[in-house]
């Protein structure tokens, strides 16, 4: 886990633990104390006392820089009343072969298309700045006149919508997207899987199971054609049937394709990449809704 700001901790228990107590008093928080272990001989990661630069010195605060990164070991419940969290975490190397192994691999799957604008386009949308992003491409659709970036601007514009919650819009924009990219693109071509599955994806945000096992199985076959068979995409779209099935009920046809799903995922993946654990807790959903709680 990381922080994407500067981390205050203390080293006196009690300061962290009364924060964490008053959050549990909200409702609509959730009281978290995290026990950090720390070697100062072998971190590279700068952090430092300020207890007396502070302006309550009694608080003994420790500063952690920005986007520090810690492994959890476990969490446990504590407290009485409402429930605090307490999570045992420790700090991580740089050189740490797991983490930049993850790292790594995360890079390399996050790849984003486009140049310019619409790469930023995309890391926008990626950040969660779906306003800053519709304006980026809403400029570049008024400029462009080629089929294939127009399908591109539609696609990231059909992204933008559904995260916003127009669905209908959205499918619009993918499908015409869709309709653009298969003037130049063999019917098999990974681009067009991505439009099914991101179409499907809609439908089952509307509750439309029928239309989004429709879109999604044509994703998946296409996806069959043209990746290898332990694709990590190839268990995303395994993984986005079982979705649908799971809240359709029908928990034997989840179960068969989340197990799919984590298949090509153990093969594919490092042990520690979170669609990993993604895949455990979407079985251990479905055991739980068929009242299995030991295999939950």
């Amino acid at each position: 886990m990381s922080f994407n700001n500067f981390f205050s901790t203390s080293t006196n228990r009690g300061v962290s633990f009364s924060y964490a107590e008053s959050s549990a008093d909200n409702p609509k928080l959730v009281g978290i104390l995290f026990t950090i272990r720390v070697d100062p001989s072998q971190s590279t990661t700068p952090f430092v006392h300020v207890e007396n630069h502070g302006y309550f010195s009694e608080e003994t605060e420790v500063l952690f820089s920005m986007h520090t990164v810690f492994r959890i070991h476990d969490i446990k419940v504590i407290g009485s009343g409402r429930p605090i969290y307490e999570v045992n975490i420790s700090l991580t190397l740089d050189s740490n072969e797991e983490l930049r192994a993850l790292t790594d691999h995360i890079r390399r799957e996050n790849h984003v298309d486009g140049k310019g604008w619409a790469r930023l386009g995309q890391l926008l949308i990626e950040l969660s700045q779906q306003d800053t992003a519709e304006k980026i491409y809403d400029t570049l659709l008024n400029q462009t006149s080629d089929d294939s970036e127009e399908a591109l601007i539609c696609h990231q514009l059909g992204r933008i919508r559904h995260r916003q919650g127009l669905f209908q819009e959205s499918i619009i924009l993918y499908t015409k997207s869709l309709m653009l990219l298969e003037k130049s693109l063999p019917a098999n071509h990974p681009s067009l899987g991505t439009l099914y599955a991101n179409i499907g994806s809609v439908y089952d945000s509307m509750g439309d199971y029928p239309k989004s096992l429709e879109y999604y199985g044509k994703a998946l076959s296409i996806d069959q054609q043209s990746l290898p068979e332990n694709h990590p995409l190839l268990a995303t779209s395994y993984g986005n049937i079982g979705s649908v099935y799971h809240s359709m009920g029908d928990y034997p046809k989840s179960l068969e394709y989340y197990e799919k799903a984590l298949s090509i995922r153990q093969q594919s993946l490092p042990e520690n990449h979170p669609h990993l654990a993604t895949s455990y807790n979407n079985i251990g959903s479905v055991y739980y809704r068929k009242v299995d709680y030991s295999k939950s």
